[in-house]
Formats: C-alpha cells, structure tokens, sequence
C-alpha cells in the first residue's frame, strides 16, 4: 500500500485536525462584520455630510457677496439674496426660511451683510438607526450651520 493512501476512510483534502474548525471562519464573519459594515456606513455619511457643510459655506459666501455689492446700490433685496444662496447651494434642498440676510435693505460702506444658513443634514444611511437598537445615541439629522459676513461696498 501507498504511504498517502489512507485506510481509515476519510477524504483526502480534510485532514482530521481541521475538519473540527469548518465553522471557525463563519463565526469569525459574524463577529467582524457587523463592526466592519458600522465603519463603512460612518465613513460615507461623514464624507457627504461634510460634502453638504462644504456646499452651504459656499453657498453663503456667494450669497455674501452678491449681497454685498448688489444691496446697497438698490440692486438687489434680501429675496433675492436668499434665493443666490438657494441656487449656489443645489443639492442641499434649501428653503428661504433657512436662509437669513441681515442688513441688506439698510446697509451702507461701514457696515456688514450677513448670510446665515441653517439646515437639517439627514443621515443617508440607517446608521442611527442601526445604533438606536444598541442603545446608541445616533440622530437620523444632524443641524448645520454656516455664516458668512461681507462689508457692504
């Protein structure tokens, strides 16, 4: 007989020492995954939030600045400021109630425009609620806040 050649029946390719550990590798994915997606899902939601903060900061500086040169000459009304910042800030879904201009009607040289936008991010993946079922305290929306303050010209 072969030296390879086994007697006792059983196969080949699963020696008797790691037929006992078949299982060790799904456990080990239950474990780990669980972790790994929470990490993933976190990583995305920060990258567009922070993306959304990002695009509101502009948003507000152009506003800004349109306001700034635009007001004081009569060119331009705190509408129409507001709705500069809406159409910079495309994607974000923003409303003129969460857009306030202060000092467009009444500025003059000495003085500054201010553009305030204050939003609800919604998170974009389940990850609060995910983490409400493990006591966590994640909120489906985080608020954000931008400003942006010109000198009227």
């Amino acid at each position: 007989m072969n030296r390879f050649t086994k007697t006792t029946g059983e196969s080949r390719t699963t020696p008797r020492l790691h037929r006992k550990e078949r299982g060790q590798s799904l456990v080990e994915l239950a474990f780990a995954l669980p972790i790994f997606l929470v990490l993933v899902l976190g990583i995305v939601d920060f990258g567009w939030g922070l993306k959304s903060s990002i695009s509101a900061t502009n948003a507000a500086c152009e506003a800004a600045r349109y306001g700034a040169v635009n007001c004081s000459a009569g060119n331009a009304t705190t509408a129409d400021v507001q709705q500069r910042a809406i159409d910079t800030a495309t994607g974000l879904g923003l409303t003129t109630s969460e857009v306030t201009v202060t000092n467009c009607a009444t500025g003059t040289s000495t003085q500054s425009l201010i553009v305030e936008i204050d939003f609800a991010y919604q998170l974009i993946t389940p990850l609060g609620g995910a983490m409400s079922l493990f006591g966590g305290g994640i909120p489906s929306a985080i608020t954000l806040h931008s400003e942006a303050d010109m000198r009227v010209e």
